[in-house]
């Protein structure tokens, strides 16, 4: 459903998502996008300008270990360590885990675990699909034990190099009202769609919601504290 038909039935909008992107090919990503000639061949002579942005930083925590892991129920178990929470956020149990994520009949996901000894901090869900002719990575969920960024560079670094090794020459992701993690993907070259380069070419995304009943309901939704990820949408 579009924003304005969202609004016309009823649904309020709570706030603009905030994308974030990151190109580990840019030539390629600019030969894809752009069909002017011109901005094509700036695209190739800027490539090895936009190296320092392009770059998968080396990893600064070293005391977390990544892995990758198969069993949803270590994802959930992050969940019920996290879940004592305010957030407005959906249910991750074994059960969601499972459907939205293992029994997927056309993207298959990739997870991965933060361990500190042996006891899981965080984990991410990923997807590498086709995006208008290239690769596109994507970090679709994510979930970490009191929103520790100190759990979510690492998870973010292998991520990235997961990534790479498939060849993706674009990164997507949101990461919404948390202010931690924006801070986080932007050190590692993250590029935001409020970013002026890019709010030219991207359209705007919102959250609506609708209360189920309204003359019940005399709180603001914009006011409440929401956790959003891409795991949230059926577009990923």
């Amino acid at each position: 459903m579009s924003f304005n038909s969202a609004i016309r039935s009823g649904s309020k909008p709570i706030r603009m998502l905030t994308k974030y992107w990151k190109a580990l090919n840019p030539q390629e990503v600019f030969s894809t996008v752009f069909h002017n000639p011109i901005l094509r061949v700036a695209g190739s002579l800027l490539s090895p300008l936009l190296w320092y942005k392009t770059r998968v930083q080396k990893l600064r925590n070293r005391s977390v270990t990544v892995q990758d892991v198969n069993d949803v129920k270590i994802l959930e178990n992050v969940y019920h360590r996290w879940r004592q929470t305010d957030k407005i956020h959906t249910i991750r149990d074994e059960k969601y885990l499972t459907w939205r994520f293992k029994s997927h009949p056309e993207i298959v996901y990739q997870f991965l675990a933060a361990y500190v000894g042996q006891e899981v901090r965080g984990y991410f869900v990923i997807s590498v699909t086709e995006f208008m002719g290239m690769k596109r990575g994507t970090i679709v969920d994510y979930l970490v034990v009191n929103d520790d960024p100190d759990i979510f560079e690492p998870l973010l670094n292998y991520a990235l190099h997961v990534f790479k090794a498939n060849s993706c020459a674009l990164i997507d992701a949101w990461v919404f009202t948390q202010r931690w993690a924006q801070q986080a993907i932007e050190d590692y070259g993250f590029l935001s769609s409020r970013n002026i380069l890019l709010r030219r070419w991207l359209s705007k995304t919102y959250l609506v919601a609708r209360p189920v009943d309204e003359s019940n309901f005399p709180h603001n939704l914009a006011s409440f504290d929401w956790y959003i990820t891409p795991s949230d949408s059926d577009a990923y």
